[in-house]
């Protein structure tokens, strides 16, 4: 049993270090490890509190709106989960590097905001290995886990904006909290009504939001060089 749990652990990890691997090699300037380290496993601990968070969120709107109906689905993705996490994670790294020396690039937004939503996803991995019987993971690998890598870079590319550009940084913040929670939204929607149209539906949205944030990466790449 021990080490079945052991083992569930290892594999819950595996898609999120993956992914934190591969936009980490995006940054031509890497940042500091034990800093990205530091915020991947806030990453992990904000997962608690954001998941206590919506089971309460959802137990109030379940008093007001029928479970299982489109208004609830609606409500529970784009109002209550898909806020809480983007906000979630947005805090650990406005709390703990955004104000550091090592913060230097606009892409440092970008890579800092993954590793959070990619500790977070991981803890998430890990709930669901271990609820199931593993296999679930591979399919969050390049679905849940892609999303909150992606819905967070959103979120941190424009954090990047408002670290360099003070004046305007309420606006950036906006901005890039509302672009994750809506891509974030959207894909629980997505996901929780779950149609014949939910495969394609998801692979559209993950494929253009990560262009979208492949776009911006090579921008901010060609300014650092």
């Amino acid at each position: 049993m021990f080490l079945q749990i052991v083992w569930y652990i290892f594999i819950g990890f595996l898609p999120g270090l993956f992914w934190l691997w591969f936009y980490y090699k995006k940054d031509l300037h890497p940042e500091p490890l034990k800093w990205v380290v530091k915020v991947f496993f806030l990453g992990m601990v904000i997962t608690i509190p954001a998941i206590l968070l919506e089971v309460l969120f959802e137990f109030f709107t379940s008093m007001y709106l029928e479970p299982g109906t489109i208004g609830y689905i609606a409500v529970t993705t784009f109002v209550i989960v898909a806020p809480v996490e983007e906000y979630l994670k947005y805090l650990v790294v406005k709390r703990t590097v955004y104000r550091s020396p090592v913060f230097d690039e606009k892409i440092d937004g970008v890579i800092y905001c993954i590793a959070a939503g990619l500790g977070f996803a991981t803890f998430e991995n890990i709930l669901a290995a271990v609820g199931s019987d593993g296999s679930i993971v591979l399919a969050r690998a390049v679905t849940a886990t892609l999303l909150h890598a992606v819905a967070s870079g959103l979120v941190g590319f424009y954090l990047g904006q408002a670290k360099f550009r003070p004046q305007k940084s309420r606006f950036y913040i906006t901005i890039g909290l509302l672009s994750g929670i809506i891509v974030h939204g959207m894909y629980n929607f997505v996901i929780t009504i779950d149609t014949a149209l939910t495969i394609p539906l998801l692979i559209i949205l993950l494929a253009v939001v990560y262009i979208i944030l492949a776009v911006g990466i090579k921008r901010m790449q060609r300014v650092e060089v």
